[in-house]
């Protein structure tokens, strides 16, 4: 992910620790960025999500100019689009949209997050 990107998003990936006993952990891996529904978007996905539907669908989106694909997470809804990602909750009108491009990066850049050390329950 691009220095312009992160700045652009206000993206910042964490790891949440949690102290038990004297024995700190890593709990979860929190994304944070300056759109609300992207961060919660992020934070409801699974590489699994990612891998087996998101970055298909973002890959078919991109190829293909005519495209509309609708994905999403458990609160927050998308229209994919050949050059626009619109985020949708609760079945309202669009909350805002953003590039294509730019969100299939985001969603690669979160997905390499969660597969860097340390993993979730590593002692640290």
């Amino acid at each position: 992910m691009t220095k312009e990107l992160i700045k652009k998003y206000g993206i910042d990936f964490k790891n949440t620790i949690f102290n038990s006993k004297g024995f700190p952990a890593i709990v979860d891996k929190s994304p944070y960025t300056n759109l609300d529904y992207l961060t919660i978007m992020l934070s409801e996905l699974s590489i699994r999500d990612i891998n087996d539907s998101l970055l298909p669908n973002l890959n078919e989106a991109l190829a293909d100019s005519n495209s509309e694909i609708e994905n999403g997470s458990g609160i927050v809804d998308i229209t994919i689009y050949y050059d626009l990602v619109k985020f949708y909750v609760d079945g309202d009108d669009e909350i805002y949209s953003i590039p294509t491009a730019d969100f299939k990066e985001i969603v690669i850049g979160w997905k390499d997050y969660l597969l860097t050390e340390p993993l979730n329950g590593t002692r640290v």
